[in-house]
């Protein structure tokens, strides 16, 4: 475990923005895929938070959520302070989320606080574990303040859906130098990057001094730097909403991993000792500890099946009957209803986009 009291500067920041249109129709741009119940004993969103407050109080717990979804952390994380929620005005992507909570963690408590960035959407287990890993990544910024620590996961299939990290010399156990970040690959490319062996996927979790991250977003992104550190001291007064929206609309959207990551310097990686999915469409069911029957299907909800196999289905009113079909995916949701062969679910985001508004927006 890292010395306690590099864990009492650790303030984690969930980052709970996404449209979530891979789990439609469970999901919709109104309730993303991190805020859906009933698949899970808990949300995605519930289970950060509660992986967060194994460790750390309330009060060292930040989310970074647009307007459309405040109520929605608000309701199922009642114990964050509401001056926690950060809520954004319009979304800009990571690199600005993370600009925005570590200008206001540098206001609260200095640069030197350290910064644990969580995406709200993963599944991990087992949570000791989990945290095992980030005293790791405390470890070596006691050492060297001024790295970024970037939280890495060793590929299992070659998965085109992920960004890679490559690494380089080992530092000491489980932590290595960053070599380079890959963007998603193609299915060769990432057959390639299973059988080297020093390409580890990247789980968007990250680490680092406050002060540094800032520094590196004034580097490399001096616009979205310029025009929040602008708003920032306001934080808090009456006229911060308007402030920060007026910031926003100068902003281009970009990721943290384009905008920074790409280009900084002093990256190291820690090997994840979790299990980490990021449940990023249906079929990713299949790699968590669910039930199946004899067949091999999974069920979510009233349904009935008759020679069908290795099937996922979901309903949440009425009832849903599955007759003579193999390796779909079957949803029920408000009278929203999805059929698709298994192995499509790359291409839902695109039918999304082609569906009435009515339908994803709700």
């Amino acid at each position: 475990m890292a010395e306690p009291r590099l864990r009492d500067k650790l303030h984690a920041v969930i980052m709970a923005g996404g449209r979530g249109e891979r789990f439609w129709p469970l999901s919709t741009y109104r309730r993303p895929k991190p805020f859906v119940e009933g698949l899970f004993s808990r949300s995605l969103f519930r289970m950060t938070v509660e992986r967060v407050l194994r460790a750390l109080p309330p009060g060292r717990l930040w989310v970074v959520v647009g307007s459309d979804h405040r109520a929605m952390v608000r309701a199922q994380a009642p114990e964050i302070p509401s001056k926690q929620v950060l809520v954004e005005p319009m979304a800009r992507d990571t690199a600005a989320a993370i600009a925005y909570a570590a200008l206001v963690l540098e206001q609260t408590h200095g640069p030197d606080a350290l910064m644990l960035v969580l995406p709200c959407d993963h599944w991990i287990q087992p949570v000791d574990s989990f945290w095992a890993t980030v005293d790791v990544g405390l470890e070596v910024l006691a050492d060297a303040s001024d790295w970024e620590v970037v939280f890495g996961i060793l590929p299992t299939r070659p998965e085109t859906g992920y960004g890679y990290i490559q690494i380089g010399v080992p530092l000491r156990p489980d932590v290595y130098g960053v070599q380079a970040f890959h963007e998603k690959p193609d299915i060769v490319t990432a057959h390639r990057y299973l059988v080297q062996r020093d390409f580890y996927w990247n789980s968007g979790i990250f680490l680092w001094r406050v002060g540094r991250i800032l520094e590196l977003l004034e580097r490399h992104l001096p616009d979205t730097y310029e025009a929040l550190r602008a708003c920032i001291r306001r934080w808090g007064d009456p006229g911060f909403p308007f402030a920060l929206e007026t910031a926003y609309e100068q902003i281009r959207p970009i990721s943290i991993d384009y905008g920074v990551m790409e280009k900084a310097d002093g990256i190291v990686m820690v090997t994840a000792r979790f299990l980490w999915d990021d449940v990023g469409q249906w079929e990713a069911l299949e790699r968590l500890p669910t039930d199946t029957d004899v067949e091999s299907n999974r069920v979510w909800g009233p349904a009935t099946l008759v020679d069908a196999r290795n099937c996922i289905v979901v309903n949440t009113s009425g009832w849903v009957a599955v007759v003579g079909l193999d390796d779909v995916v079957v949803v029920h949701d408000r009278g929203r209803i999805l059929v698709m062969k298994k192995g499509r679910g790359a291409h839902l985001k695109d039918l999304v986009r082609q569906l009435p508004p009515e339908t994803v927006e709700a």
